[in-house]
């Protein structure tokens, strides 16, 4: 991932692990709704699946529209720092490893 310019850390892997779980779950309630419309109605599996997508489109929609507005702006590159890497920049320009300790004192390394 270094290689490419992309900073993986635990929180995206777990933001990746949550959607393709979300992903998962969409497909596995399309399918046993299509099971449950080819055995109470006595459908064939392509019209159980076109009254599926009927039913069912408006969430699969939604969640996948979630995921994306969580997920683009980290596609982006555009981060300005890398979380978790125990540097915060503060407005003014100060902070570690600017010259001034830990504190923000004028000693170093207080």
């Amino acid at each position: 991932m270094l290689a490419m310019g992309f900073f993986v850390n635990l929180l995206t892997l777990f933001g990746l692990v949550l959607s393709i779980g979300i992903v998962v779950d969409n497909a596995i309630i399309a399918m046993e709704n299509v099971e449950r419309l080819m055995r109470e109605r006595s459908l064939k599996a392509r019209e159980a699946s076109i009254e599926t997508m009927k039913q069912v489109a408006g969430a699969v929609l939604a969640s996948t529209l979630v995921l994306v507005a969580v997920f683009a702006p980290s596609a982006t590159g555009q981060c300005q720092d890398h979380p978790g890497n125990g540097h915060t920049q503060l407005p003014d320009g100060s902070g570690p490893g600017k010259g001034q300790g830990h504190g923000g004192s004028d000693q170093p390394g207080i």
